[in-house]
């Protein structure tokens, strides 16, 4: 059976590399800050252009579901790939596969097998990578709320800022709950730089990642 980082086509040295969970200095808010979670469902979904989507639905303590997603391969136009050159021309790994790595580490699988299979995204049946092996392992998830301005509206979209182990410590096993809930207090919203903003006629809606139905596969 292959594994997930295989059939991605990422090298197991560049996902190594990736550095452990820390706390930034700059913060967003979700309402309740740092969530005890189990994964409910995960699977890698292709878009029309060609980028590899990581889609998770995590079932925090109180039965809701939290629907996450991040590119971890970009379209065909650029090559399919799981990094990007920087303006150093170094290959850096995408931030959607950075994020895939903390998500790992925090329920302790270093490269869960993944097959082929089908599965109800947003209510619509879909062909994906399934990465069943994953399901019901537990973790805590610092979730976030940042302004995004698109198509001349600006809204409140949802992300997952934190990746902890159940008992809330980062890849390296340093304890982080704390500070992760003291970063996303003190810091209430990312909101747009001045010009990036533009005046918007609708008030703010959630997107992205976010509170999501609860589906199976």
């Amino acid at each position: 059976m292959a594994t997930l980082l295989g059939q991605l086509n990422i090298q197991p040295e560049e996902f190594a590399s990736i550095e452990p969970e820390e706390v930034r200095a700059e913060g967003f808010l979700k309402e309740s800050g740092l969530y005890i979670a189990a994964v409910d469902k995960a699977y890698i979904r292709k878009t029309d252009s060609g980028a590899n989507m990581l889609e998770v639905d995590f079932k925090l303590a109180d039965e809701t579901t939290f629907h996450y997603s991040n590119c971890v391969a970009s379209g065909d136009l650029k090559g399919n790939k799981s990094t990007y050159t920087s303006k150093q021309g170094k290959e850096v790994s995408l931030p959607g596969v950075q994020k895939m790595r903390l998500f790992l580490d925090a329920i302790g699988v270093k490269d869960p097998n993944a097959v082929q299979g089908e599965v109800e995204h947003f209510g619509t049946k879909i062909k994906a990578l399934c990465i069943e092996s994953i399901q019901g392992k537990k973790l805590q998830i610092g979730v976030n709320q940042y302004e995004n301005f698109y198509n001349g509206e600006v809204s409140i979209k949802n992300d997952i800022k934190y990746f902890l182990d159940a008992n809330g410590k980062s890849g390296n096993g340093e304890d982080l709950a704390e500070k992760v809930t003291e970063s996303l207090e003190k810091n209430p919203l990312k909101k747009l730089k001045a010009s990036a903003a533009a005046p918007t006629t609708g008030a703010p809606v959630t997107g992205g990642s976010e509170a999501a139905k609860t589906s199976g596969w």
